[in-house]
C-alpha cells in the first residue's frame, strides 16, 4: 500500500515543482498580451492623467498595448470591486489613488472587497499635494488671514469639494481641526464646478491637487495661499508650504500607485514595479508629471505599503471623529 501511495505522488509532485517554476517564467515573458489599466474616475482628471502616462510608457518599454478603461462612480470603488475579481496574471491592473484604497473604507458601508487584503500595492507612482486656493478677488492674501475670519465668523467660510469624502473634502476638515475654527462645506459632483464657483467667489475656499488649477493661477484668476506639503512645489515655488503658512503638521498629498488583485504573482509584481521605477528615473519621463504639478514617488513597496498603513490608521480615526459617511 505504501509503495502505490509513493508511486502516485510522482505525478502531484511534478505538477507542484512545475506551478512553483511557473510565475518566474511568466514573468520573464510578461507583457505577452495586452494589459488593461483600469481607473476609477472619468476621463481628463489626475488620475486619468497618470494612468495614461504610465500606460504609454509601459506600452514604449514592453511592446504590449495597453488600454486605460475608465470606471467613475461610488468613488472608484466600482472599478476596483472589477479589479478585486479580475484573474490574478498581471494583464488587469488598476491606477488608484489614496482615497480609493485608505479613505473609501471608512465612508461606504457594505464595500463588496477590501482594498487592503484583495488587492496588492505593485508599484507607488506619483503624489499630489493639496493647494490651498482662493479667488484672485479675495480679501484673504494669507492662510492666516482666512483663518482669522473663519474664527471670527464661524461657518461663514464655504469650501468646496469634490463631494464627500474626497482629499478635498478631507483636506477642508483637517485644517479645521488643526487650526480650530468652523466652515461649511459644499460638496460638487467633481473639481471642475467647484473650481468654477471659486471662480465666482461663490466660494471661498478650495482644496485641490494644482494640475487642474494651475493655468489659472498662472493667468491670476486664481490664488493660492499654501501647498498642504513639506515642500514647495518646483511649479509653484513662490507658495509657501502651510508650515511656512503658520500651520505646522498640516500636509495632505493624495498619492497614486499601481495595484494588482491578491494573488499576482510576485515576480510579475516585481517585473511592474521595477518598470514604473525606470520610468521615474528617466529625467524626460519624470518632467511629464513635475510639468503638471504632480511628484514622483520614490519609495519602495515597502515603505509604500507601511505609509498606506499609517494613513488607514489615521484617516480611519479622523473620519470616525468627524462622523463622514458617504452613500
Amino acid at each position: 500500500m505504501s509503495g502505490l501511495v509513493f508511486r502516485c505522488l510522482w505525478p502531484a509532485l511534478f505538477m507542484a515543482a512545475a506551478s512553483i517554476a511557473a510565475p518566474a517564467g511568466a514573468a520573464d515573458e510578461y507583457p505577452a498580451k495586452n494589459v488593461r489599466i483600469i481607473v476609477g474616475a472619468a476621463p481628463g482628471g489626475i488620475t486619468d492623467v497618470i494612468a495614461r502616462l504610465l500606460g504609454d510608457y509601459l506600452a514604449r518599454a514592453t511592446g504590449a498595448r495597453t488600454v486605460v478603461e475608465n470606471v467613475a462612480g461610488a468613488g472608484g470603488n466600482i472599478a476596483f470591486a472589477q479589479l478585486a475579481k479580475s484573474a490574478p496574471d498581471g494583464y488587469t491592473l488598476g491606477l488608484a489613488s489614496a482615497g480609493n484604497i485608505v479613505i473609501n473604507q471608512f465612508l461606504y458601508q457594505n464595500m463588496s472587497f477590501d482594498p487592503l487584503t484583495d488587492l496588492v500595492a505593485a508599484a507607488p507612482i506619483a503624489a499630489a499635494p493639496q493647494l490651498l486656493m482662493v479667488s484672485a478677488s479675495s480679501p484673504f492674501r494669507t492662510l492666516g488671514d482666512l483663518a482669522d475670519d473663519a474664527r471670527k465668523n464661524p461657518g461663514a467660510i464655504n469650501y468646496g469639494s469634490a463631494g464627500v469624502g474626497s482629499t478635498p473634502h478631507l483636506s477642508g476638515a483637517l485644517f479645521e481641526k488643526l487650526a480650530g475654527l468652523r466652515m461649511t462645506h459644499v460638496p460638487y459632483r467633481g473639481t471642475a464646478p467647484a473650481i468654477t464657483d471659486l471662480l465666482g467667489m461663490r466660494l471661498q475656499l478650495v482644496a485641490i491637487g494644482a494640475q487642474p488649477v494651475i493655468s489659472f493661477i498662472k493667468d491670476g484668476q486664481l490664488r493660492a495661499l499654501a501647498v498642504t506639503d513639506a515642500r514647495r512645489l518646483a511649479s509653484l515655488p513662490d507658495v509657501p508650504t502651510a508650515a511656512e503658512a503658520g500651520f505646522p503638521g498640516y500636509e495632505v498629498s493624495s498619492w497614486f500607485g499601481l495595484f494588482a488583485p491578491k494573488g499576482t504573482p510576485g515576480p510579475v509584481i516585481e517585473k511592474l514595479d521595477g518598470l514604473v521605477r525606470a520610468m521615474l528615473a528617466d529625467p524626460a519621463e519624470r518632467r511629464k508629471f513635475t510639468d503638471v504639478s504632480i511628484v514622483p514617488m520614490d519609495v519602495s513597496r515597502a515603505d509604500f505599503k507601511a505609509q498606506i498603513d499609517r494613513e488607514a490608521k489615521a484617516w480611519g480615526g479622523m473620519i470616525r471623529e468627524a462622523g463622514i459617511t458617504a452613500n
